[in-house]
């Protein structure tokens, strides 16, 4: 008995290559065209990932640096405020013509006495609100000098009061420690012991 062999393709043979053509071109398809879109795809989202974390610290540090301008800023401001009513550095002797004219040539006041100190570095800023209690004193404050005055003085009491009045008021960088008014020499006379120290900028 003899085997023959077609070569002629079946409608079933050619149904069967057709639909592995399809399965080949799906395959390579898919191989070479999705995948690596895919693969791509993924890349991206893991630089982005590593953009918005490398973000987040640049973010930070540039508000940090606008906080650091605005604080910056502010105190510049808060120097110049807090140093506008202090004098500018004066000798002894400029000191002593200040609070001569102040208490005889503006109140009619006759001096009797005035006393000076040295001047001295401020320690506690009170200007910044600060006390005692609350001041920080590793940190750096505005360089302030302030020197310790006493002043004696007689004259008319509303001429006394006057100048009290107008040394709290007028001369924030006089400031007033103590004062007593003695009416007891009579004639009208009253008689004034007051402390005050006196505020400027270090040279």
């Amino acid at each position: 008995m003899k085997l023959v062999i077609s070569s002629e393709l079946t409608h079933r043979d050619k149904v069967l290559l057709y639909v592995l053509a399809i399965v080949v071109a799906l395959f390579l398809f898919l191989k070479l065209g999705i995948n690596p879109q895919m693969d791509r795809a993924d890349k991206l989202d893991e630089q982005i990932i590593q953009l918005e974390e490398q973000k987040l610290p640049m973010e930070a540090a540039i508000l940090s640096l606008s906080k650091l301008g605005d604080i910056s800023t502010k105190a510049e401001e808060g120097y110049a405020e807090a140093t506008d009513s202090f004098f500018e550095y004066m000798e002894n002797y400029e000191v002593d013509k200040l609070l001569t004219t102040l208490v005889t040539e503006e109140h009619n006041l006759s001096m009797t006495s005035l006393e000076m100190g040295t001047a001295e570095a401020l320690l506690t800023p009170y200007y910044l609100g600060l006390t005692e209690e609350t001041v920080d004193y590793s940190k750096s404050y505005i360089p302030i000098l302030t020197l310790g005055t006493g002043i004696k003085a007689k004259g008319n009491r509303k001429d006394i009061e006057k100048l009290i009045d107008d040394i709290f008021v007028s001369y924030p960088s006089i400031r007033i420690t103590s004062y007593r008014i003695d009416d007891s020499a009579g004639k009208g006379e009253s008689s004034l012991n007051l402390s005050a120290d006196v505020y400027m900028l270090n040279k």
